[in-house]
């Protein structure tokens, strides 16, 4: 341990765990001494050793949430500013893209460590018409290429991301931000 910092950091993904990026993230704030505590889907396996997380809570995102359909995103952040009020985090990072969006829209201070770029494109595939009442695929793909692309734009205009350089090229070339 580096320091005695005790900061507690509150670490929420959509997608889960085990995610070997995410864990040597908590590996390093672990090394620096901080409180993680970890809120997204969890699998209750690890895949790097020494991950210590204060506390796990549990939490789905369904993809009608992911998408914010009501009333599904609107439960989905109430649990979630249920279980930050409690925690009472210091620093928030969000790493993925939906999770992220629904942080921001409680109104959360936060870092956006995106490390799934592709994460978007894999929604198209798992979100089938089933999911939001569309009969036809080409009205279900605008409809959803809509919400994403909503979705996208918040985040690209209010959120403080922390990318590589590989990625923060594409990001720049398709939002024109810096």
């Amino acid at each position: 341990m580096i320091g005695e910092c005790y900061l507690k950091i509150a670490i929420i993904s959509d997608y889960g765990l085990p995610d070997i990026r995410v864990e040597r993230e908590i590996l390093l704030l672990n090394k620096l001494g901080y409180d993680v505590y970890f809120i997204g889907p969890y699998n209750y396996v690890s895949l790097a050793n020494d991950v210590k997380i204060k506390k796990v809570y549990a939490v789905n995102f369904p993809p009608k949430a992911k998408l914010d359909l009501p009333p599904y995103g609107i439960w989905l952040r109430r649990r979630i500013n249920k279980i930050l009020n409690t925690i009472k985090p210091d620093k928030i990072i969000a790493v993925n893209f939906y999770s992220a969006y629904h942080v921001y829209k409680l109104g959360y201070p936060m870092i956006f460590d995106d490390h799934e770029f592709n994460q978007l494109l894999v929604s198209f595939r798992y979100i089938t018409r089933e999911f939001i009442g569309l009969k036809d695929k080409y009205s279900m793909l605008r409809a959803l290429s809509l919400m994403v692309n909503t979705i996208y734009d918040i985040v690209a205009e209010n959120i403080t991301w922390v990318v590589s350089e590989y990625f923060r090229k594409i990001y720049v070339g398709m939002t024109g931000n810096h």
